[in-house]
């Protein structure tokens, strides 16, 4: 969906006859392709099958033709609120809250200095950033279904002096928008049919065991280009040979940091010490173009689109904090780790990349340097419309592998490579699917009722700094201000008032019900 349609929406639905519309949640969204005036300037547009937001004068909004990612609403002076929906079905590897809002600010506004991110409730997480003289919020609210988790990402963005003062303009943006399911099959298109998985033996060496979708095709497995390395290649292939998947790659290279020694003898970068080539160490995020590349460009028949690279900067944290416990004295480990999204002609692709390097520090006069290498890969090439079903399948052929003992007791550095690629990536990557692509014909809803108000619920008290109690004697809901830990109503119903301690204001209150 471009902008200029929704635009176009826009502005009919201002030209519209007079008389504001209902704007409850509850009243059916307008006719595909129409609009519905309401109240104080605002107006509602249905431009897709699956989707109807809220705007007002002076404000646009833009998603991808794709119908999947974020919805981005931009206004006067450089104001912004973007909401982003996900889901993870059951079963699939779930990312942490964390690192869903990490990721997801890292790609939408990786402009602003983000804070720590904080608890939001028991359901919320939100971190707060600055640019100059901007400021932003960045929250991901989310809910654990019978389906799988359902969450929403958003942010809120404007200069600092008028940001309070739209507030009511960013929770309206963000309530109003409605999800109705799939575009896919508002329009009678066929869903992907779900897959099943079975068990899949690595045929080579029996190294371990994983999962792969039931009647693709499945080759690879572990080989050894040196006695000193090992790699493992695994592509898999949909019946239909529209969809590929992969993990590792046969033809990943040793490195080796060149050193002056090497440059006095005529040995330079391209050129080969023993089995390493000399190249200075490229953190995956910088070597992750150059990859794609050169492995996919005659693939993607010379129709291969480079999109955004992401540097994912906590994932390679947590992996360094681990190296470390292992790094001799005078030594040094370090793994960064990268995610890529581009295009192949009329498909969509996505790879994460993981590199490594170990190597000496200079000291007592001799020269250090680095051997590196790709430790992990794997990624997908897909049609739109399989491309969250490419991702869980890659997913599941990275974090279900069950190494086998025997043959990992001779094999340790190779265990190591399999087990850190399992455990690290898989997370982070699934949240980077669920934020690209709708999963199994879904636009971001859960099918379990009442999540999807509940969420909203929580965006308007989130952007509002407001919280939601109940009068347990009244059965009366209020939404107060948030920062206390209990809340008080007084018996004429007519005072509330918010306490740090478990304690009464006066005898006349009694303790209100606080909602997540």
């Amino acid at each position: 969906m471009s902008s200029s349609r929704i635009a176009n929406l826009m502005f009919a639905g201002l030209a519209a006859c007079s008389g504001p519309a209902d704007s409850s949640a509850t009243t059916p969204p307008p006719a595909i392709g129409q609009s519905r005036k309401l109240a104080d300037g605002w107006v509602e547009v249905r431009p897709e099958a699956n989707l109807s937001l809220k705007l007002r004068d002076g404000w646009n909004a833009n998603r991808a033709e794709t119908g999947a990612g974020p919805i981005v609403f931009t206004g006067p002076n450089g104001a912004q609120a973007v909401v982003w929906p996900m889901f993870v079905p059951k079963g699939a590897p779930m990312p942490s809250p964390r690192a869903v809002l990490a990721g997801f600010a890292q790609r939408a506004a990786r402009q602003f200095k983000w804070g720590t991110p904080t608890p939001l409730g028991s359901n919320a997480i939100r971190m707060f950033g600055e640019r100059g003289g901007s400021v932003a919020q960045a929250s991901f609210v989310y809910s654990n279904t019978p389906a799988g988790m359902v969450g929403y990402w958003y942010l809120t963005a404007a200069p600092r002096a008028s940001y309070a003062g739209l507030r009511p303009v960013f929770a309206t943006l963000l309530q109003g928008v409605r999800l109705f399911g799939s575009s896919a099959s508002a329009s009678g298109a066929a869903k992907p049919a779900a897959l099943s998985y079975v068990t899949w033996r690595e045929p080579n060496e029996g190294a371990y065991t994983t999962e792969v979708p039931r009647d693709w095709r499945v080759t690879g497995g572990i080989v050894r280009p040196d006695p000193l390395r090992l790699l493992d290649p695994v592509d898999m292939r949909s019946p239909d040979g529209q969809t590929y998947v992969f993990s590792g790659d046969r033809n990943l290279q040793l490195y080796k940091t060149p050193t002056q020694m090497e440059a006095s003898v005529g040995m330079v970068e391209g050129g080969y010490n023993g089995a390493a080539m000399l190249l200075r160490y490229r953190p995956a995020a910088a070597f992750l173009p150059q990859y794609v590349q050169r492995r996919f460009a005659s693939q993607c028949g010379g129709q291969l689109q480079i999109g955004k690279v992401i540097d994912q900067r906590e994932l390679a944290a947590e992996g360094n904090r681990m190296l470390q416990a292992s790094t001799a004295p005078g030594s040094f480990q370090r793994v960064d780790v990268g995610l890529i999204d581009f295009r192949c002609g009329s498909k969509v692709g996505l790879v994460q990349m993981s590199t490594y390097i170990a190597g000496t520090n200079s000291q007592y006069g001799t020269e250090g340097f680095g051997i590196w290498q790709v430790a992990g890969v794997g990624g997908f090439i897909a049609p739109s419309a399989q491309a969250a079903q490419a991702g869980q399948a890659v997913l599941r052929l990275m974090s279900a592998r069950k190494v086998n003992q025997q043959w990992a007791q001779g094999n340790r550095a190779m265990v190591a490579q399999i087990n850190a690629i399992s455990r690290n990536a898989a997370a982070e990557m699934s949240a980077q699917i669920a934020s690209r692509y709708s999963v199994n014909g879904s636009s971001g809803s859960s099918s379990s009722s009442g999540s999807g108000d509940d969420l909203q619920r929580r965006w308007q008290n989130n952007i509002m700094d407001q919280t939601d109690v109940v009068d347990e004697t009244s059965g009366t809901r209020y939404k107060v201000a948030s920062g206390s830990s209990y809340y008080w109503i007084n018996q004429a119903g007519t005072a509330i008032a918010g306490t740090n301690a478990p304690s009464q204001p006066s005898v006349d209150f009694q303790q209100m019900t606080q909602l997540p």
